[in-house]
């Protein structure tokens, strides 16, 4: 059932992703702009932002989750 759980998965963890993105956004517009604009008007960017990564993450979770593998493994291997 390859067929329909990969497409689950991927909207699962592209909503995820996306939501922390928006978060992180929104606290940083919050902290740059001060409190009373980054709140009110803060959201409209980092929503913009959040829907893009969630849109790239996914199409290319696997690929990304490829990369943080080797990545990991090359880190232990070449730092003994």
């Amino acid at each position: 059932m390859l067929g329909t759980s990969y497409p689950r998965a991927s909207w699962w963890i592209g909503c995820i992703f996306g939501g922390l993105v928006f978060l992180a956004c929104w606290i940083g517009a919050i902290a740059k702009w001060g409190f009373l604009l980054g709140a009110a008007f803060g959201w409209i960017p980092a929503a913009i932002i959040g829907v893009i990564a969630a849109g790239i993450l996914y199409f290319l979770w696997p690929i990304i989750l490829g990369l943080m593998v080797f990545g990991a493994y090359a880190s232990w291997y070449y730092g003994q």
